[in-house]
């Protein structure tokens, strides 16, 4: 007899209460099978092979439950893609680096007034022209920037050994660098869009301090996504934070990711197509 607590209980007292249910089934559903067996050789009058055939039958039931490889399956799911935990944090590290990094661009991409834009309008040169070239500018920026911090950390690596197990050798570390850009495309595009909805810097640098924390914690760039309920894990997938650390880990894994890249290329269109709609709008006020 076993006797379990309240909703109070612990992970512990939940697997042994799973565990006694599935042993008596087991118990139960087998003494069916034994009794079963004897109420057909008592109808048959085969009364001398009852007790050697119950005990056959016992042990045959014991070989099928209590055989070790029978007994339970091992599915290793830790949300990490194969990756080792340093080189997930790595890729999340990278992530929240990017995102971060636009707090620096907060001065360059947010405009108080929309007097110079109108004149370039004017002079021929659409939005969408100007949108572009502001977020290509950036774009230079974000990356001298990304690839200068690298190329000291590949040094630093090289000259003290210290580093991961996925980035062993110089050239996996530069091309992992460089897997990268597809992520650099969509947050510049991504912050150029936030930053268009704002006319202050106080506001944008909240908006984006506010969209990093929360966009890289749903993402699992705190904590894997297999620490969240289902719901929050099926969102990640579909957030531009969330594929790009998909992309990230399965870069450093060595899975391939054309598909993601695609979707992180496909969001920072996006993202340019609605900043140039939020500048007209604004140019129509």
């Amino acid at each position: 007899t076993f006797v379990g607590g309240g909703a109070q209980s612990g992970i512990g007292t939940q697997l042994v209460m799973e565990l006694s249910d599935t042993i008596s089934g087991v118990i139960t559903e087998s003494q069916t099978g034994i009794y079963s067996m004897q109420n057909f050789y008592l109808e048959q009058g085969a009364m001398e092979r009852i007790a050697e055939d119950t005990d056959r039958l016992n042990l045959r039931y014991f070989d099928v439950l209590f055989s070790r490889e029978n007994m339970y399956r091992i599915e290793v799911g830790d949300g990490r893609e194969g990756c080792s935990e340093a080189g997930y944090y790595l890729c999340a590290a990278v992530l929240i680096f990017l995102m971060l990094w636009g707090i620096n661009g907060s001065i360059f991409l947010i405009e108080r007034d929309e007097a110079l834009t109108k004149i370039l309008a004017s002079s021929g040169m659409g939005v969408g022209i100007q949108m572009a070239g502001k977020v290509f500018a950036y774009l230079c920026l974000m990356m001298v920037s990304f690839f200068g911090i690298s190329g000291f950390l590949i040094l630093f690596s090289a000259l003290t050994g210290f580093g991961i197990q996925e980035l062993e050798k110089i050239i996996d570390m530069i091309r992992f660098a460089v897997a990268v850009l597809p992520v650099i495309c969509c947050v510049a595009a991504m912050q150029c869009f936030l930053y268009s909805i704002v006319s202050s810097l106080t506001e944008g640098l909240l908006l984006n301090f506010i969209g990093t924390v929360g966009l890289g914690y749903l993402s699992g760039c705190f904590y894997p996504t297999y620490f969240f309920p289902q719901s929050v894990q099926t969102l990640a997938e579909f957030l531009p934070t969330g594929i790009a650390m998909k992309y990230l880990t399965q870069i450093l894994c060595g899975f391939p990711t054309i598909e993601k890249m695609g979707l992180l290329l496909l969001y920072a269109g996006l993202f340019l197509g609605m900043a140039v709609m939020v500048k007209k709008r604004k140019m129509e006020r």
